[in-house]
């Protein structure tokens, strides 16, 4: 049999920095213990989530097999494994992470074989102590401290169906990025435990969703969210959640340390001095660059620390103000207008039936060109030029310069676009990734490029396995995009926008 612990650290993918410098690998933490040392709560929970007919069946379930077959012969390759607690173990253990016909012939047999010289309370300690949990953590011991600040040992029916929810899709179902799956995983888990006996239940009806510990990681600050990212990413390229955590490979990133470390110290510049407010609330903030033409992701700021919300990308991003404003000039000059049409700037005034009115602070203004007006971020003028482009060209405006279909852009009551948009307000939120991806538009010259984090991936042989290409489009004409970049760059030189000047 193989070192459960070597298994592991070797296949663990590293991951790389743009220029090739190693940044370390994804998911090293683990600790071997005994069967005995896992709490039949876990054991049963992973069972009830995996394999509930483990000390049954022979190491391979016939039934499951077939049901892949007939999947994968219809997708015309392996999308579906099938597989059984030992078959897994077989494969993280003995065989490469590729999905072929070939490999899972040879899982098989593998597994069966196994199942006649093994006993089944080995084959399940090691499965337990080589699965992938999420959150770098491989093996139960390791997922228990991670998870929960536990020993395997101790895990109760509700901490250990957390961690066998997991199993399946250690991020896409990991209980803090994704609560509501995350929760409908575990409910399955305990609901297979009361069917089997292994939960009674009215501990069942007692058990309460547990509270999860905040992440340790070994990636530290910030590059804990470009690797979430990597692994996202890979994700949407096809490479099975396995293979990311286990499957040995390097990961060239796109990421550049001069420029990641560059936006950690503007990050710690802007908020490490920043005081609370009077309810205790510190300011929070995230910062990204993205390669214009390209998509590339040179640096990326999540949060100044590792562990928590991803501010650049989760959730349904964040309220972006005037930050709408740019979009509403693009559609206003792709519809004839130009930087020298010139609107009423006096406040407040009635537009479009609501009244508006400019910062307090800005100095009165009269008829001002299209230019100054974004300089100065004038909520009337901009409001206005909403309403005669329609709101509706505006977020198409956005949509095609990157702010993905899946932000819609409308007011939350009647689910479509209003002049609200000029002013980024409830219901226009993007997240900041999004943002820059879009603002990279005007930056090449009216060409859109899809934000991407994973360059190149190659096996521990140095055979090539994926090379990423940019995924570009036409967004603006380079003459839209040209007048737009000039008026954006007022903004941050003697605008409105002076203090979001960075080195």
């Amino acid at each position: 049999m193989h070192d459960p612990n070597k298994v592991a650290i070797e296949h663990a993918p590293v991951l790389m920095y743009a220029a090739g410098q190693v940044r370390g690998r994804l998911g090293t933490n683990r600790q071997i213990v005994p069967l005995s040392k896992i709490s039949k709560n876990a054991q049963h929970a992973v069972l009830a989530a995996e394999d509930r007919n483990f000390y049954h069946e022979a190491g391979i379930s016939p039934k499951g097999i077939g049901r892949a077959l007939f999947s994968n012969i219809q997708a015309g390759g392996v999308s579906q494994g099938g597989s059984t607690i030992t078959q897994q173990y077989a494969k993280n253990a003995f065989l490469t992470q590729k999905r072929t016909f070939t490999r899972k012939f040879k899982e098989v047999f593998i597994a069966l074989k196994m199942s006649q010289t093994v006993s089944k309370d080995k084959i399940l300690e090691n499965y337990l102590n080589t699965i992938y949990f999420g959150r770098g953590a491989y093996g139960i011991q390791a997922a228990a401290q991670t998870f929960f600040r536990v020993d395997a040992k101790d895990l109760t029916p509700a901490q250990a169906a957390v961690l066998a929810s997991g199993i399946k899709s250690p991020s896409g179902l990991d209980p803090v990025k994704h609560p509501e799956r995350a929760k409908e995983r575990w409910n399955y888990v305990l609901k297979g435990m009361v069917e089997e006996g292994w939960l009674s239940q009215a501990d069942r009806d007692a058990a309460v969703y547990p509270g999860i510990k905040p992440q340790p990681d070994s990636f530290p600050g910030s590059l804990a969210y470009v690797r979430d990212q990597v692994i996202a990413d890979l994700g949407r390229q096809g490479f099975p959640e396995d293979r990311i955590t286990s499957g040995g490979l390097i990961v060239n990133t796109t990421i550049k340390r001069s420029a990641q470390d560059a936006a950690v110290a503007a990050m710690k510049a802007k908020f490490d001095t920043v005081k609370p407010d009077d309810k205790g609330n510190y300011a929070v903030g995230a910062l990204t660059s993205v390669e214009p033409g390209t998509g590339k992701v040179v640096a990326y700021v999540g949060s100044l620390d590792a562990g928590g919300f991803d501010y650049a990308d989760g959730g349904k991003g964040v309220e972006p103000g005037s930050g709408m404003k740019p979009y509403v000039l693009a559609a206003a000059l792709e519809e004839g207008k130009s930087l020298d049409t010139r609107y009423d700037g006096s406040t407040p005034q009635q537009v479009c039936g609501d009244t508006i009115s400019n910062d307090s602070g800005d100095p009165p203004f009269g008829r001002i060109d299209l230019a100054t007006a974004l300089q100065h971020s004038v909520n009337t003028v901009y409001y206005r030029l909403a309403c005669d482009v329609t709101p509706k060209r505006v977020a198409e405006a956005a949509h095609a310069a990157g702010i993905p279909d899946s932000q819609p852009l409308a007011d939350p009551k009647n689910k479509k676009p209003t002049a609200q948009i000029a002013l980024g307000a409830d219901g226009y939120q993007v997240h900041p990734l999004d943002q820059a991806v879009g603002y990279s538009a005007f930056a090449a010259k009216g060409t859109r490029a899809r934000a991407y984090f994973v360059q190149k991936v190659t096996d521990t042989d140095g055979n090539e396995i994926y090379a990423a290409k940019a995924d570009t489009g036409k967004a603006f004409s380079g003459g839209v995009a040209a007048d737009v970049t000039y008026a954006m760059q007022q903004v941050v030189q003697g605008g409105t926008g002076t203090q979001a000047q960075l080195d």
